[in-house]
């Protein structure tokens, strides 16, 4: 009787051992394949004084080039309150240095800073969507001779950690702010 018990624990252990061998394996790969939670583009927590996240090694970001026409922002619900979205969801924000610099002046927030907060642009006039106030968008001409979009004269950002629909960027630095449909900063926690 003693006999098959110790067969069948000597069995036993090694099919325990290979599963948990397999599931630490499964795991190794989808941490390599860049599971996250977040689904964060960049992953810095290290911000700068103009709140921009310093590069980390193996930091990324995504750039889009602008739609043909003119990109068009709509206004909806947030966890912040009614802000501003481009047409594919994704928050936008304004940077308060850029209200210091003269109307008509490129946009402050160029390099790094544009690689964190990447410039809303477009190659035509910007068409309002529903919420969003047409007298008030505009666009402004970057150093780099691209269109960026405006709101209320303030130039309008994304933030390359934010997926469609959230709003990472709130409040980032004291300096990055979701956009109101009247065109005014919504101050964190509204």
């Amino acid at each position: 009787m003693i006999q098959p018990n110790r067969r069948l624990r000597s069995r036993s252990v090694p099919s325990v051992v290979a599963v948990l061998a397999v599931v630490v394996a499964m795991a190794g790969l989808v941490t390599a394949c860049g599971g996250s939670e977040s689904g964060d583009a960049t992953t810095s927590t290290n911000l700068n004084a103009e709140g921009v996240p310093e590069p980390e090694s193996g930091d990324t970001t995504t750039t889009t080039a602008p739609p043909a026409t003119g990109t068009q922002i709509a206004s909806g619900e947030s966890g912040e309150g009614e802000i501003l979205f481009d047409d594919q969801g994704q928050a936008l924000y304004l940077y308060t240095p850029d209200a210091e610099r003269p109307a008509g002046t490129p946009p402050t927030c160029v390099g790094d800073c544009a690689t964190a907060w990447p410039p809303l642009l477009t190659d035509g006039a910007p068409v309002a969507g529903s919420g969003v106030d047409g007298s008030l968008l505009g666009t402004v001409d970057r150093d780099d001779g691209t269109k960026q979009v405006t709101y209320s004269g303030q130039p309008l950002y994304l933030f390359a950690s934010d997926q469609p629909g959230t709003t990472n960027g709130q409040g980032v630095g004291g300096v990055w702010f979701l956009v109101s449909p009247s065109g005014g900063a919504v101050a964190p926690g509204s």
